[in-house]
């Protein structure tokens, strides 16, 4: 029988921000976006995709140094009403008054940021510029509010058994911003090749964006 307490004992351990991003960058990925688990389950099965990752992250910052639990939702390109890449989400950090960033991901470039931008906008255009698909296409393209995930205490979010794909719905339906002007897609230079081979050198090809 497991021990109802090891993950939380887990995700209070940690001694730095970075400790947890080393953490889940070896977590396998988990290719199947369309559920989401608990940290709970995450720490039990060892695997998480980005929202999970970040879900984790934002647990053993709330546990590990009292932080806020918060995630910033970020949204790809849409294209005759199809998306052109994966969306992302992010925990999101503040130390001496400046915003960093836990993630998992499925490249190499998309993961922590150091606590030293001013505003969100800041922290998320950090990832702008590899922020692309296999097509090499520059998708990032909104990004949310800081969701704080104590709104869902009621569902023992941290601990809970059952999937949290309810939070896939909250994350959608909170304010985003647009980041682009009105035409600039079109001007948008492609990353050179040598990036997009580094980007996706170890990524798990099922969980890659299918163009």
């Amino acid at each position: 029988m497991k021990n109802e307490s090891r993950h939380l004992d887990f995700l209070s351990s940690f001694k730095t921000p970075y400790q947890i991003q080393e953490y889940i960058d070896k977590l396998k990925y988990n290719p199947d976006g369309d559920i989401c688990k608990s940290p709970k389950r995450v720490f039990y099965e060892r695997k998480a995709h980005c929202l999970e990752g970040a879900i984790f992250a934002a647990a053993a910052m709330m546990l590990s140094f009292g932080e806020e639990p918060l995630l910033i939702d970020i949204l790809p390109e849409i294209r005759d009403d199809k998306p052109r890449d994966d969306d992302h989400v992010i925990a999101v950090f503040k130390k001496r008054g400046r915003l960093g960033a836990l993630s998992k991901t499925n490249g190499v470039v998309l993961g922590y940021r150091e606590p030293v931008y001013r505003t969100s906008r800041e922290l998320v255009m950090s990832y702008f510029e590899f922020y692309f698909n296999t097509a090499g296409e520059k998708t990032l393209r909104k990004y949310s509010v800081p969701f704080n995930l104590k709104k869902v205490n009621e569902f023992n979010w941290v601990s809970m058994e059952e999937n949290m794909d309810f939070l896939i719905e909250k994350l959608d339906s909170i304010r985003h911003y647009t980041i682009l002007e009105n035409g600039i897609e079109s001007e948008l230079t492609r990353p050179n090749k040598k990036l997009r081979e580094a980007c996706f050198l170890h990524s798990d090809k099922k969980g890659l964006f299918k163009i």
